[in-house]
């Protein structure tokens, strides 16, 4: 295997070398012979002093440098814009420096915060739900959403492959809603046939929409995006493991306080082990990648539904349980957690760690303009 890092090879034998110009490493491409499969992006590789990978997993075949994800502080909510303005003292210049987000940790046994926190979701969850009611949509009923480009690899109708499961789940626990929204290419017959396959068990479940009610959302656009990664419950994430390379919304999720339903996978890799919700299904052995038409549909179906009945519970304990117990509450706790991880997740620390990682500029003073 080889690695790169740092202007350094190192080959299959455990030799470093160190490459330096273009002859040089046609030179040592001759020397290797057949051990490697010879390419214009191996050939890259040995010429550059740093490569970046678009998340950590994609490191660990050749040592890269993989700088986090990111998103946008734009993907916050109104309400919690609102209620982070709130505390100036803990979330000092948040717009600016995204990462005081962190010190959410600080409010976890904080009372008043944490009944804040709830009515700021619920704003977000009434606002999301008065677009939906000609849908008989309710906003004290549990609900997930899951909306991206509606292809194979990321399973569109997982939740829905076992529907009596859902059925019995939604029955036991007081109802639920999944709200589906997304497109594909129209030359992309397999995601549009994914879409058909939704819509087809939407109509079968019609006699059960007093507890299970599942609706796709047409002409799905930016706007409805928004209310979305802000108004549900839970954000449903579940590509195959490791075909999903990022899946950004989530990132926005987290930072409405919007708990994670996900498969190993994206984004998902570097916030799983920080209480975000539930991570469920297939995880490849170290540097296995299968095959992408290789869904495992019955299997992670089967993984989802018992991870989704726990959060069902979880929910319906803040929900329809006494207020005076929501300090004591998981949900509210793993809601702090989503917020704290948004905190690493935003594109401010993405550029600061490019600097110290690559770019290595010099801060921009004001003066230089003058």
């Amino acid at each position: 295997m080889l690695q790169v890092s740092d202007g350094r090879i190192v080959d299959s034998s455990g030799a470093q070398i160190e490459l330096r110009g273009t002859d040089e490493v046609i030179r040592h491409l001759d020397r290797i012979g057949n051990r490697i499969a010879y390419s214009l992006v191996v050939a890259i590789l040995f010429v550059l002093f740093v490569v970046l990978g678009i998340r950590t997993f994609y490191a660990e075949p050749v040592l890269l440098k993989a700088v986090g994800q990111s998103e946008l502080i734009p993907g916050i909510s109104r309400p919690f814009e609102q209620l982070f303005n709130e505390y100036p003292l803990v979330f000092e210049n948040w717009k600016d420096s995204p990462d005081s987000l962190q010190q959410v940790a600080r409010l976890r046994e904080d009372r008043v915060f944490r009944e804040k926190l709830w009515n700021a979701h619920k704003q977000n969850k009434a606002g999301l739900l008065d677009l939906l009611r000609p849908w008989g949509m309710q906003d004290d009923v549990f609900t997930i959403a899951w909306a991206r480009r509606a292809a194979p690899y990321k399973r569109p109708s997982l939740i829905l492959q076992r529907t009596d499961r859902l059925v019995e789940l939604a029955k036991k626990h007081g109802g639920v809603q999944i709200i589906f929204a997304g497109k594909a290419h129209p030359n992309d017959y397999a995601g549009t046939s994914n879409i058909r396959e939704i819509l087809r068990i939407i109509d079968s479940l019609e006699e059960h929409r007093y507890y299970l009610k599942a609706i796709f959302l047409e002409n799905y656009d930016t706007a409805v995006a928004k209310l979305l990664i802000s108004g549900v419950d839970v954000w449903l994430n579940n590509p195959l493991p490791p075909f999903e390379a990022s899946g950004t919304s989530g990132m926005k999720a987290v930072l409405n306080g919007v708990l994670q339903l996900s498969t190993m996978d994206g984004w998902v890799v570097e916030a799983a082990d920080n209480e975000i919700g539930e991570i469920f299904g297939h995880r490849p052995v170290q540097g296995e990648i299968g095959h992408e038409l290789d869904l495992k549909l019955r299997e992670d179906s089967s993984s989802l539904y018992d991870k989704l009945e726990l959060m069902a519970q979880d929910y319906y304990q803040v929900e329809r349980g006494p207020a005076a117990d929501r300090h004591a509450s998981k949900w509210i706790d793993r809601m702090i957690h989503c917020i704290e991880v948004a905190s690493y997740f935003n594109t401010s620390r993405m550029v600061a760690q490019y600097n110290r990682s690559i770019w290595r500029m010099a801060p921009i003073r004001h003066e230089d303009f003058s």
